[in-house]
């Protein structure tokens, strides 16, 4: 025979949190076509190693490259239409592509390593977005208040139920979501 667990009360908790961005990420990508797709090859060294240099010199202010891809596409050829029965197929269909993310170690610096990269001419900036470095401990203190919130639920429930909290036997691991800055705890669990 199994022993009789007793009273068992489940909550969820919430905790918020806020921190300020101390650093900022900034997605860019070099494009270069041709008719070929050596020709794309080709016209992207020039480019590539400008903003190698770029990168260099930015480098002593601390921007690192955090990723970079290099892909290769081919423009396909456009559908005829009612309205365009012959249509013309593009002049340059070739495209090579170094797509990068940069991490700027100051949201203070970003204006400046942007303008650097965008003065270049060959440089596309598609994306800037803050962040924050140490995301774990704002996330730890987010857990750390979701835990406090679910004890004085379960407080309130079990006094409004006259039991008597002995012991937490459970805590399911959290739904962090840094964008709207709040951690849950527990998670719901699937029969």
């Amino acid at each position: 025979m199994v022993p009789r667990r007793g009273s068992v009360v489940c909550v969820r908790g919430t905790g918020p949190f806020a921190t300020k961005p101390n650093l900022a990420r900034v997605d860019v990508a070099i494009v270069t076509r041709g008719k070929t797709l050596e020709g794309a090859v080709d016209a992207h060294g020039d480019p590539t190693r400008r903003v190698q240099k770029i990168l260099k010199l930015l480098e002593t202010a601390g921007m690192t490259v955090e990723t970079s891809v290099f892909r290769l596409n081919r423009e396909s050829e456009p559908y005829r239409m009612a309205d365009n029965p012959n249509p013309r197929p593009p002049d340059q269909p070739f495209t090579a592509i170094t797509e990068m993310t940069l991490t700027v170690p100051s949201v203070g610096t970003v204006d400046e390593a942007v303008n650097r990269l965008a003065a270049s001419g060959v440089v596309e900036v598609r994306k800037i977005t803050d962040a924050v470095a140490s995301e774990r401990q704002a996330l730890n203190e987010a857990r750390r208040a979701a835990v406090l919130d679910a004890r004085e639920q379960a407080r309130i429930y079990a006094e409004a139920a006259e039991l008597t909290l002995v012991e937490i036997t459970e805590i399911t691991g959290g739904e962090a979501s840094p964008p709207d800055g709040y951690a849950d705890m527990p998670r719901p669990r699937v029969a």
